[in-house]
């Protein structure tokens, strides 16, 4: 078992993250604005992304697709109706997806490239395969103390269900009680590898977070690892307390 652990750890602490979001077909488009039986989703294609899913019988390809909704954006903050599904594209069907609103904030926003499908093998569990998503387009504030960003959620399927099971963000920034730019501040990127699994048979995970200094002047320390844990909780994973207030435990739901 720890052969295997070690294999699984080297082939995933550099994960190919997805780049850019591909532009999804009318069949697949329909298939998704149809999630939600008779409310179905009206509104501009906002962000999208499609690729065939590895796991999948068949051609059933992954798609995630945001929508803006009807009347936002005028006098309110914008939101936007985020699907993320694995269609069957023979039958134009979702045969899983997850359906959430998104909404702007002062740290939120979402353009045409926020949204990417990460199909690295995320094998959670024996024969259970999650899915990926990167949201990269946080907003962040020139005079914050810390920020982090582009947050990586994984999804099981379950059913025509897809259950949101682990989110974290992958990158932060913190400068304590400074102001980030103006003051030295630490600043990581993180990666992800899966370890042995725990009893109830999911697997453990472990964040790396690569923490470098960085200075007023431009000058920037060697990056040093810091090794944080999560493990399978009723529903969803649960990472041990970090080291930095930057960095957030996004709600997985939430999108």
């Amino acid at each position: 078992m720890k052969r295997a652990a070690i294999l699984l750890m080297a082939a995933c602490a550099g994960l190919a993250q997805a780049g850019p979001g591909e532009a999804c077909p009318e069949d697949i488009e329909a298939a998704l604005r149809a999630v939600g039986g008779k409310s179905r989703i009206r509104g501009d294609v906002a962000a999208s992304d499609c690729r065939p899913w590895p796991a999948g019988p068949g051609r059933v390809t992954a798609a995630v697709m945001a929508f803006e909704r009807p009347g936002s954006g005028s006098n309110s903050d914008q939101a936007w109706e985020v699907v993320v599904a694995l269609v069957d594209p023979a039958r134009g069907k979702a045969l899983s997806s997850h359906r959430a609103t998104l909404q702007e904030d002062a740290t939120t926003w979402l353009t045409g490239q926020s949204l990417s499908l990460d199909l690295a093998p995320y094998w959670l569990k024996a024969g259970v395969r999650a899915l990926g998503l990167r949201f990269s387009s946080d907003r962040s504030s020139s005079a914050a103390n810390n920020h982090s960003g582009g947050a990586l959620r994984l999804y099981v399927p379950e059913g025509r269900r897809l259950r949101p099971v682990f989110c974290q963000a992958m990158s932060w920034q913190d400068a304590g009680l400074g102001v980030i730019g103006q003051d030295p501040w630490d600043e990581a990127t993180t990666t992800l590898s899966l370890l042995d699994p725990q009893t109830s048979g999911w697997r453990r995970l472990r964040l790396t977070d690569q923490i470098s200094h960085q200075t007023r002047d431009g000058e920037a320390s060697s990056p040093k690892p810091s090794h944080r844990e999560c493990r399978f909780e009723a529903t969803a994973y649960r990472c041990e307390p970090p080291g930095s207030a930057a960095i957030t435990d996004c709600d997985p739901a939430n999108l």
